[in-house]
């Protein structure tokens, strides 16, 4: 069934095990997991063709409206921190008209969220410490568990409502919107 196919899919393993001299591209990993995947259940379908679609929707994904309005009124610079590869961030960007005063992604350095050297990059470039920063993502493990081990704050956005992992330490913050971290009008 396709939960059972869901679990035999180690894309988030691969992921963990590329780092330093052992990266590869998040296109890379997607494929190669994909082709582990077909072959365990003898799938006679192409990897790579499947994978076109999501490395197109990489390149231009649905923004959420409230991503629109949190990066117009918030006024505190941004770094973007994504796993995804520089060439399809960049494009989504541009896709979505988004510009930020700083981006860092795993290729310059050779890992993924949540090991430290992203989130350290983007400490560096906004030459904060860690408690003066706030990390915010949607995914538990990647963003928020990342960022508390470095001692950064994070705003997990659980839009869907997941109960929080048995174990797990609380975000500063759990919200469904961005529209949460922003000031309110009144």
């Amino acid at each position: 069934d396709a939960a059972q196919i869901a679990r035999s899919w180690d894309f988030q393993g691969i992921c963990r095990l590329a780092f330093a001299s052992k990266f590869r591209t998040q296109r890379v990993i997607e494929v190669e997991s994909l082709r582990l995947l077909l072959d365990k259940y003898q799938v006679a379908v192409d990897a790579q063709e499947m994978a076109e679609r999501l490395f197109a929707y990489w390149r231009a994904p649905t923004v959420y409206e409230d991503a629109n309005r949190f990066l117009l009124r918030n006024a505190l610079p941004v770094c973007l921190v994504s796993n995804i590869d520089t060439a399809d961030l960049t494009a989504a960007c541009l896709h979505a008209g988004w510009s930020f005063d700083h981006v860092v992604t795993s290729e310059p350095c050779r890992s993924y969220k949540p090991r430290p050297e992203m989130f350290l990059r983007a400490l560096e470039k906004l030459d904060c410490a860690p408690h003066e920063a706030l990390h915010i993502g949607d995914s538990f493990s990647s963003d928020v568990q990342g960022a508390q081990a470095l001692h950064i704050d994070a705003a997990w956005v659980n839009r869907k409502g997941k109960p929080l992992p048995s174990g797990s330490r609380h975000p500063a913050f759990t919200i469904t919107t961005l529209d949460a971290l922003l000031p309110s009008d009144d």
